[in-house]
């Protein structure tokens, strides 16, 4: 699976990559130390500068297609990263939940 993901970032655009990342990251198929790995084992391959851009911004807790080509679009916009989770509270303090995000 690291692999895989190495290769479609190599080859599609950064928001596609991110997309894949982002999803493989979320569903737990592999964790950051393996996607290290994946770069050490093809060094050499076409586009890892690309891919490593990608899979560097790439992060868990998005949950949706929508979110991970909304947090390529804000960076690309020079915005600050968005608060992928956070507690909803009541104002007593009351644990409501922790939201799921989609796009």
């Amino acid at each position: 699976m690291p692999r895989t993901i190495v290769d479609v970032a190599r080859t599609v655009g950064i928001e596609q990559a991110v997309v894949v990342a982002d999803a493989a990251l979320e569903a737990g198929l592999v964790d950051e130390a393996a996607l290290a790995a994946a770069f050490a084992r093809w060094s050499r391959r076409p586009g890892l500068p690309a891919a490593r851009r990608a899979i560097g911004f790439a992060a868990r807790g998005g949950g949706s297609v929508g979110v991970s080509r909304g947090r390529v679009a804000i960076a690309r916009a020079g915005l600050p990263a968005p608060l992928l989770q956070w507690e909803v509270r009541r104002a007593d303090g009351t644990f409501v939940g922790l939201p799921r995000l989609t796009g």
